[in-house]
Formats: C-alpha cells, structure tokens, sequence
C-alpha cells in the first residue's frame, strides 16, 4: 500500500512539472535576487504590492546551480547591478530557462552602471542585448511609445492592460531615467513593447519580450527587460501606480512554446531591428507588378537619433505563396532603401521575407502581398423575357464589395454601379435610358443595341462581359 501511495505522489509530481513546463499561465512562486533594494538601492519593491505571488529575496552568491531555482517558475534580477560578477549564478539562470522552461523578468534601474552595459550572460539562450543608462538624473520628462498592445501593456485606456505612460513620464523619473537598448546589437530574438527616449536624449528600447519559442535551447521559456526607473513606485501617484501594474502584468502574463493560448496575445508586431519592410500588406491584381521596399537605419548613440544606413545587402526571398521561391537582392541607398519588384501570374498570398546584416547582427522584415485574378459575372433568367439576375463573384472580395454594370452597345453608355444579386429588365429601344424597375426587376435598362453586363472589384480589376439579350 505504501508503494502505491509513493508511485501515485510521484505520477502526480511528474504530471504538475509536466503541466508546468508546458505552458505556465501566471507566475506564482518568484525569486527577487539579490533583494527588494536590488545592488542599487533605491525604489524598494515590496512584496506586498504582488499578493497573488510568493517572492522572497534570494542573494546572488546562493545559487550556484539550476536545481536551486527548480522551485520558482519565475526570477525578478531586480537592479542586479552586479549579477554578471557571479559567474554561477548567470550559468544556473540559463541552465534554469533551458531545463525548467522558467521566466526571467530584468528590472533594470538607473542606479546600474551608468553608461553602456551588455547582458552578455544571456548569450547561451540567444538573447544578447545592451543598453544605455544615463544614470542618476532625477529628471521628469522624456517621452516614451507603447508598441504593441497585449496583456503586458496597452496604449488604449478602455482596456484592462492599459499603462498611463504620460502619468509615468509627467510624475515619476521612471522615463526621464530611462535605460534605453541599443537597437543596432540587440539580438533579433526581442520584441520590442515600448520605446522611450530618457532625458539624456538617448532613445531606444525601454520595454520588450523574447519571441516565444525564441530562446536557444529554451523554446518554452521566455525574458522580459524593463529599463525605467523605480525610485517613485512606492508613491501613490497615478504614474507610480501605472509602475506597480506594469510590474504585476509581467507577473501575470503567461509564456510557453508557440500557439500556447498563454502566448496567444504576443504577435511580436514591433520586433526589435533597424530592418522594415513596407507595405506590410498590399493586394494586386494578377498581372500587375508588385513592389516592396526595405528599408535600413541604425540609432547614432552620440546623437541620439535614427539614422538611414547606406551599403546594406539585403535579400528578399517568398518563403510561401503562389510566387514561394522567388527571390532578389539590392544594396541600400543613402536613405536606407532598397527596391525589389517582381509579378505573378497565379492568385494567392505571398509572404515576402527581407534579410540583412546590419551591424554584425542578421535583421529579418517580413510582409504579405495578395494577389487577385478579375471578378466573374454569371447572367441567370429571372421569369419574363429579358428579365436577368446579374451575380458577382471573387475569389478575393466578398459579393458586397463589388459592383455590377450594364453597358450599351449601341450608344456606349453605361448603367451602374449596381450591387450583386440584383435583377434587371433589359429592354430594346430607339434611346438609352435608366427606368423604374417593374415586378421583380430593381430597373429597366432601355438599350440601343445590346446589353453587356460585367462586374468591378475595389482593385478596378474587370470582369469578362456577359451579353443580355433584350426583350423587345
């Protein structure tokens, strides 16, 4: 019996690590290392603030492997200034990623080695990054974007997620101190939730996310940085308050491997890179030529500004679609531009790629083209002679959006636009003209010669004519 008992606690245990390493829906037990002070020492983060979690403080020097953090399914570097010198402990928190699927949230602080600091631990999971810290300012001000609206953050106020940035900035130093990425080495796995610009005049990435799936050896683990100040969180002010919710949505948030619903939300729609490729979507009509444009900068720390990157290759390829295979290359202008424009000849969606090296680091852009064969046009009796119900359809656009014509050709005018579905009276006469319709008929077309019905999508894109033959 008591062999039985041990076999059904140790399935039970195998099942929850199972679940949990799967895809974890909230962070309950959570590790502050090195303290609610941090290496820094200003803005405490106190632990009352989050009653929904457990996070006792955790000192660098005692973890050493990654079984000592098996027990947290998330870890808080909270102004760990120095955690780099704990060579350890840096090994046990990727270890910890890649065996326990665990999240790792950095709160980065301006109290943190002003100046340019690389997170060259995290190199293991592939998630390199630097950032520039102006140091201890005090200073409100600056200004920062939200991104990309989901369960971490959301520039709509009606929603649940919504952070009050302007509260932040106006109230607090959280963006005037603000520790900014360095947008031209960060490895392209981030995703960019927010960029500010810190009163030092140095912009960049303040808030972001590794893609989920992402990490090197880690597909079900996910990092969250966070580069504003903390030092008025513990204020009641609304910015200060907006602090403490960002911080608990984190914590909230969900992660795991691609197509979790934990992850649902995270489209990675402003992912970290100098590298755009626009339109992002566009539709044609089959024949037509389509042109995409990349487009290359880096960020110039000394000026603080975004700048166009000249002599860049970059590579266009469609990895799927009727045109899959395809492919180009060009080297960027002095605006940071490249061209590329291709055609088809069948219908269906195109996804374009655009690869680049900028900087040492690859760059990758990606957009969608649409591409639409004509309308068709299907004429049907409807009752008495002369009388046709004129159907629209494509392939691309629901009935509703196109339109119907009748041309004459005898006179060469034109009836129309009409909606799909409707009937008409096609009747023989001396003079053109448009009249009531009668019985089921919504008008009566009076033509020349004879009717010739054909159909118009929102890309201008026509179809074959149909001949109605009219009543006389």
């Amino acid at each position: 019996m008591k062999k039985t008992i041990m076999l059904l606690v140790a399935l039970m245990a195998l099942t929850l690590q199972t679940a949990f390493a799967g895809s974890p829906a909230t962070s309950v037990n959570v590790a502050v290392i090195p303290s609610y002070s941090g290496s820094g020492g200003a803005g405490v983060l106190n632990p009352a603030n989050f009653p929904s979690v457990t996070m006792p403080p955790v000192a660098y020097a005692a973890i050493t492997t990654a079984s000592q953090l098996a027990a947290y399914d998330t870890v808080i570097l909270y102004q760990a200034c120095n955690v780099q010198s704990y060579p350890n402990l840096c090994s046990a928190l990727t270890d910890w990623m890649k065996n326990y699927s665990g999240k790792l949230i950095i709160w980065d602080a301006d109290s943190c080695y002003p100046g340019n600091y690389a997170y060259t631990f995290l190199n293991p999971v592939g998630a390199f990054f630097e950032r520039f810290s102006p140091g201890q300012t005090g200073n409100f001000g600056g200004s920062v974007t939200i991104l990309e609206d989901n369960q971490f953050n959301s520039p709509n106020s009606a929603s649940a997620y919504y952070i009050n940035t302007t509260a932040m900035t106006s109230q607090t130093d959280a963006v005037g101190d603000l520790n900014v990425v360095n947008e031209n080495t960060v490895s392209g796995v981030w995703c960019a939730l927010m960029r500010g610009v810190n009163t030092a005049n140095r912009s960049g990435y303040g808030h972001m996310y590794t893609k989920p799936g992402g990490l090197t050896d880690a597909p079900d683990a996910m990092i969250i940085y966070c580069g504003f100040d903390t030092d008025y969180w513990g204020y009641g002010y609304n910015g200060s308050l907006a602090m403490l919710k960002l911080l608990r949505q984190e914590l909230q948030h969900g992660w795991g491997p691609p197509g979790s619903p934990e992850v649902a939300d995270l489209s990675c729609q402003a992912p970290v890179g100098n590298l755009v490729l626009t339109p992002a979507t566009a539709v044609n009509p089959v024949g037509d030529q389509h042109t995409v444009t990349a487009t290359v900068t880096v960020y110039n720390f000394s000026t603080g500004q975004t700048v166009p990157q000249a002599g860049v290759t970059v590579n266009f390829l469609i990895t799927s679609g009727p045109n899959a295979g395809a492919s180009g290359s060009g080297v960027s202008d002095s605006q940071g531009h490249v061209m590329w424009t291709y055609s088809t000849s069948g219908q269906g969606v195109d996804t374009i790629q655009a690869t680049a090296t900028v900087n040492g680091v690859v760059k990758t852009a990606m957009a969608q083209k649409t591409w639409c064969n004509p309308p068709t046009i299907a004429a049907a009796l409807a009752g008495n002679r002369g009388y046709y119900r004129l159907i629209a359809a494509s392939d691309c656009y629901a009935a509703a959006n196109l339109q119907v014509f009748i041309a004459d050709t005898g006179s060469g005018q034109i009836a129309g636009p009409y909606a799909s579905g409707l009937v008409f009276r096609i009747v023989k006469k001396a003079a053109f003209s448009i009249g009531p319709g009668t019985a089921t008929a919504a008008a009566t077309i009076n033509v020349v010669g004879n009717a010739v019905a054909y159909a118009v999508d929102p890309l201008g894109s026509s179809s074959a004519g149909v001949v109605l033959k009219p009543a006389m």
